[in-house]
């Protein structure tokens, strides 16, 4: 009797009809031949969970399955997610594959861009503190002699100087100079708001963290999620089978001289980033492709391949 096995982990996706992603978590279970302890069994359960995420991605650019009906379209899927795990190749026969897929939420009407919506808030916050009618300045000075209260809210005590003024030429001199003075307060009152606001304003871009260094052999994809931010130095990578590096949800992956040959290359989905600097990248179909909000670079890569960006905010850029 051949014993069943139990697989899953997170499911990062971008729906093509909003454009945002879309995260869940994939729950299998799986019984054949082939594996004779429990190591093979959880190698074939990885494996199976990296093919799941591709055919899903596959399926979504093609139009073939959309997000609210995921659920029941993902069962008659398992041939294809078996072929494209690979385990064939290693000796395993799998003659049973069953596939739950949980999202955390189904996607709504499509909110407004993060960055936009950043952008009016400061816009609006910056409006209003410059606003002079959102402040009320209180001043009480002596011009000339003359003891003048004023403020934005209830204005100038008229009543005060005209008690106080002795002719009119001295009236309109004091009036001038209290004009002149609630203007300066005014003005220094506003240069305060401008100041602060543009402190608060984000100068340039942010500070990252300090990439972490990681071996790949490049014997088989890899492929990173979550906000981890790796750099690997240097590996040659000669993969059957694609894409050969996978960044999902926010992760950052940076490739300094490494070499790689598969039928795909370069995968980013929702707001990864990908970005290798020398070596070469030669692949039979798609060199690099960009999804959702996400970006690769390549600088001074060697590239053989097409590129594609999903998503109006996707970016593949070449230096």
């Amino acid at each position: 009797m051949q014993q069943q096995h139990q697989g899953g982990g997170r499911l990062n996706l971008v729906d093509p009809a909003t454009g945002q992603p879309v995260q869940g978590r994939i729950y299998f279970t799986f019984s054949g031949r082939g594996m004779p302890d429990q190591t093979m069994a959880e190698w074939v359960g990885k494996n199976l969970t990296l093919a799941i995420q591709n055919v899903l991605v596959e399926q979504l650019q093609s139009n073939k399955i959309a997000i609210p009906t995921l659920a029941h379209s993902v069962s008659g899927l398992a041939p294809e997610i078996i072929a494209q795990s690979g385990v064939a190749q290693h000796g395993v026969e799998l003659n049973e594959l069953a596939i739950n897929v949980q999202l955390d939420a189904q996607p709504a009407a499509m909110p407004p861009d993060p960055y936009q919506a950043t952008q009016q808030a400061m816009q609006q916050s910056l409006q209003n503190e410059l606003d002079p009618r959102n402040y009320e300045v209180e001043a009480q000075v002596n011009v000339g002699g003359f003891r003048v209260n004023a403020s934005t809210d209830g204005g100038f005590d008229t009543d005060g100087l005209v008690d106080q003024a002795k002719s009119k030429l001295v009236w309109y001199a004091i009036f001038a100079a209290i004009g002149l003075v609630v203007i300066l307060i005014i003005a220094g009152v506003a240069f305060y708001a401008y100041k602060k606001t543009m402190a608060a304003m984000p100068g340039g871009k942010d500070e990252s963290s300090e990439a972490e260094d990681i071996e790949w052999n490049g014997k088989k994809p890899f492929s990173c999620n979550g906000s981890d931010h790796v750099r690997i130095t240097g590996t040659k990578a000669k993969l059957k089978k694609g894409p050969a590096v996978s960044a999902m949800a926010n992760c950052r992956v940076e490739l300094i001289d490494v070499e790689i040959e598969a039928p795909d290359g370069l995968k980013a989905l929702g707001q990864a980033e990908i970005t290798m600097e020398g070596g070469k990248l030669h692949a039979e179909k798609t060199a690099a492709q960009a999804i959702g909000d996400s970006v690769i670079i390549l600088d001074g890569v060697d590239v053989e391949g097409d590129t594609n960006e999903v998503g109006k905010n996707a970016k593949v850029k070449k230096k």
